[in-house]
């Protein structure tokens, strides 16, 4: 049987965004294909195995849910990623990232902070930049 592998690959894709921790069989039952089919697509649309592509999606999806909210229990990130026990979700982040997920959720962290401090530096340095086209003193900008 042909399938539309674009569109194969889209509802994969759509499929393991919502739930990323659809294993192979799941969603195979789902679509009524076999593992083959859905691997097959997956390597010929991401140039990925099924398993990392579905790690990449699972680790992109932790890490926008901690950076719009950061202080999430491991616990409640776990079940809005899908799983059922938060050491399963632990055990797929940790060999998706090689990170646990308190050790990601600090990373990510890390980058919010670094991000919202280098946003403060950028607006620090425009004022002291104006001020000094205008004959004022950056130090004072400073103060």
């Amino acid at each position: 049987m042909s399938y539309d592998h674009r569109y194969l690959f889209e509802a994969i894709y759509v499929s393991l965004h919502e739930k990323p921790c659809s294993s192979l069989g799941e969603l195979s039952k789902r679509f009524r294909l076999s593992r083959r089919t859905i691997q097959n697509t997956v390597a010929d649309a991401a140039q990925k195995t099924f398993r990392e592509f579905r790690e990449d999606l699972l680790i992109e999806k932790v890490r926008r849910t901690l950076l719009s909210q950061p202080m999430l229990a491991i616990k409640e990130l776990s079940s809005t990623m899908g799983y059922r026990y938060a050491r399963s979700f632990a055990r797929a982040v940790r060999r998706a990232s090689g990170s646990c997920p308190v050790q990601l959720r600090s990373s990510v962290v890390t980058e919010l902070l670094d991000l919202s401090n280098g946003i403060v530096g950028v607006e620090n340095r425009a004022v002291g930049s104006r001020n000094l086209a205008h004959g004022g003193h950056a130090q004072q900008d400073l103060l």
